[in-house]
């Protein structure tokens, strides 16, 4: 009897538990939809890929830049708000979101690097239909040299911006990862988990404690943007942070560094951590690598000190 009536407690408990997680998305995704700063913008395009919409903007008249941003599940295209209109005084400018972030599709499925690959340069191809320039920003980095690397013909001047290490690019998932990954995509304790991780507050500690120099204007509008990124459609960005917390988008870039014959610029921020080992990781693999530090800035250049990014931008493209 006693066994009974413990088993009916637990029931009822869980069921109590899993009530509370639910209506705790809803009213997280509810608020989320209603605040959304993504949810309407000015010069809004879409490209149809194999795996789903690609939110992109257009700007300007001249030879081609693709700028991509950060791989991180609160990224988006308005990383380069910053650098965009000046840019496009001599060149036209395309900025879009990766499938699984921003304003593009979100399907629940793995994220690979190779996807991203055949994404970027399918977008190529159909959109841009000429070789381009490319400004590749964080851990989104390799997956320029391996575009390159399988199709020399789209892409032709690239800079990484605080691009991860070479090293870090050779981790791979194991059963840890994997573990998690599984957990995060579960359809109810795995969004709860996603919802705990990526609160206004959450938001707000990464942006001043890993993006920017400082805690001003910039850092704190940016955590709004970080936020609504990752929230923008039903489930947010929950299964593009699976599968970077499952390490599947990583590939290793050694060999394709070697072979490739494209010109490279990395440019990193003053007060990114390791910033110099990691330009140095480059370097040895191929030596004749270009690089440059932009002072007053950390993660992101493009917002805290765009004016002499885009010096070195310039100097190197133009």
């Amino acid at each position: 009897m006693k066994k009974n009536n413990i088993f009916s407690t637990l029931i009822k408990a869980t069921g109590f538990v899993a009530c509370g997680m639910y209506l705790f998305n809803k009213i997280i995704d509810y608020i989320s939809t209603s605040n959304n700063t993504l949810a309407s913008t000015e010069n809004e395009n879409f490209y149809m890929s194999k795996h789903g919409k690609i939110f992109y903007s257009k700007n300007g008249q001249g030879s081609p830049i693709l700028l991509i941003h950060d791989l991180t599940h609160f990224s988006c295209n308005k990383e380069w708000d910053k650098i965009i209109s000046h840019l496009s005084q001599n060149h036209t400018v395309y900025a879009l979101d990766l499938l699984g972030c921003g304003r593009s599709d979100k399907p629940a499925i793995t994220y690979t690097n190779y996807m991203f690959v055949q994404i970027i340069t399918d977008f190529i191809n159909d959109v841009i239909n000429k070789k381009t320039d490319i400004i590749m920003s964080g851990d989104s980095s390799p997956i320029s040299i391996t575009t390159s690397i399988n199709n020399s013909k789209v892409i032709n001047k690239i800079i990484l911006i605080n691009p991860p290490s070479v090293s870090n690019s050779e981790i791979v998932p194991n059963n840890n990862t994997r573990m998690a990954k599984k957990i995060l995509e579960l359809p109810l304790v795995g969004t709860f988990i996603y919802n705990l991780i990526n609160t206004k507050d959450k938001c707000f500690d990464i942006s001043i404690n890993e993006l920017f120099t400082k805690d001003d204007y910039t850092s704190y509008t940016y955590s709004h943007t970080m936020y609504d990124a990752s929230h923008y459609g039903n489930i947010g960005s929950k299964y593009m942070m699976a599968s970077l917390v499952g390490l599947f988008t990583n590939l290793s870039i050694r060999r394709p560094l070697i072979s490739l014959s494209n010109e490279i610029l990395i440019i990193g921020g003053e007060n990114e951590p390791h910033i110099e080992e990691i330009i140095s990781s480059y370097r040895a693999v191929r030596p004749n690598i270009i690089s440059t530090i932009i002072s007053n800035s950390k993660h992101y250049p493009q917002l805290e000190n765009p004016k002499d990014l885009l010096s070195s931008i310039s100097k190197f493209i133009d």
